[in-house]
């Protein structure tokens, strides 16, 4: 994840934006490392981090369970992610679940086709004896003046 800016101290609901991120909340830093898992076809880690109903909304609204997102995004030779960035963290956080909203922009090649966008992602992490771990996310297309 070239240009990542670290995570922030973040309360529920509230922003905290890269001018006061800290590294410090285990949710956001549990998102860059799965990032990271991505971006180094790190399929081991990532079914350590996907939880094992882990389920995915892409932002074509495809839905994807944990072996078709690994199928789909990390096993195949031709998909080659240069980086994953993740910027504009909001928490929510209730007991072992947190819901983290953030832009996420992604630079990657499909076979032929460039891929290089900013994306709003929604992940459900749950807390449980593996860690913190994705049980959910969605990805969708900015609005208009959203980035």
């Amino acid at each position: 994840m070239a240009g990542d800016s670290g995570c922030g101290e973040l309360r529920a609901g509230r922003p905290a934006y890269p001018d006061d991120m800290t590294d410090v909340h285990p949710v956001v830093a549990a998102a860059r490392r799965r990032s990271i898992a991505l971006v180094n076809k790190d399929v081991e880690t990532l079914v350590t981090l996907l939880h094992p109903s882990f389920i995915y909304v892409n932002a074509s609204g495809q839905v994807l369970d944990r072996e078709q997102y690994l199928d789909q995004y990390v096993r195949p030779d031709e998909v080659r992610w240069i980086s994953q960035e993740i910027s504009r963290p909001v928490l929510a956080e209730g007991g072992t679940t947190a819901v983290l909203t953030c832009l996420v922009h992604d630079v990657a090649r499909y076979s032929d086709q460039q891929l290089d966008r900013t994306f709003r992602s929604t992940l459900t992490w749950v807390n449980g004896e593996d860690g913190w771990q994705c049980l959910g996310g969605h990805t969708s297309h900015l609005a208009s003046g959203d980035e």
